[in-house]
């Protein structure tokens, strides 16, 4: 059970310390920003002493789910681990793709066999940019045509966003693309990443 279920337990407890406790469930930048922010509305606060008991009660509880479900989700993920060991996918060599990224393709692509080339798996996942024709007049959008899998353009965002920001060579990538200019260095990079899956 977490020690800090009420007000009265933030009392003694120091800046750092908030600070690491947050560290572990986000990124850093972000704890920090989250707890300048709850610091300065605390100033302008004032306490509330009735009922607290049982509210803490109810927090308690809450507290108590949230971990019971974070006990589950553990173990569903060690079952994938397992599951995509026997399968020996490849797919968890590409950088920055865990082994919830590469179920999920999995479970999304079936078997990739069935893409001829690495073109119809980007547009199978909706990651290809929209095409309008009227006449002779053909039209190329820089935006994703958003007609393939949801799942997967959501993960390939994500992936290449982590890639972009840890991964030195993937970034030195995505910084290359946004300094000539272009608008849509991210979706490059997101069918990147894809290629990659496909080869």
């Amino acid at each position: 059970m977490s020690p800090l279920n009420s007000s009265s337990d933030f009392e003694d407890i120091s800046f750092e310390k908030l600070e690491d406790i947050l560290s572990k469930v986000t990124l850093k930048k972000l704890a920090s920003k989250k707890l300048d922010t709850v610091s300065a509305l605390a100033k302008n606060s004032f306490g509330i002493t009735f009922c607290i008991e049982g509210f803490s009660f109810q927090l308690k509880l809450l507290i108590q789910q949230i971990n019971f479900i974070e006990n589950q989700i553990s173990e569903v993920e060690l079952q994938i681990d397992n599951i995509l060991k026997k399968l020996d996918s490849p797919l968890t060599t590409i950088p920055r793709i865990s082994s919830i990224a590469a179920a999920t393709i999995l479970g999304e692509i079936g078997d990739i066999n069935r893409f001829s080339n690495a073109s119809k798996l980007v547009a199978y996942a909706g990651l290809d940019t929209s095409v309008s024709q009227s006449g002779e007049y053909e039209c190329t959008n820089n935006h994703m045509s958003k007609r393939g899998s949801p799942y997967l353009r959501k993960l390939f965002f994500r992936s290449a966003f982590v890639a972009s920001y840890y991964d030195p060579i993937f970034s030195a990538y995505y910084q290359k693309k946004c300094s000539e200019g272009n608008q849509t260095s991210n979706l490059i990079f997101q069918k990147n990443l894809l290629m990659q899956v496909f080869l």
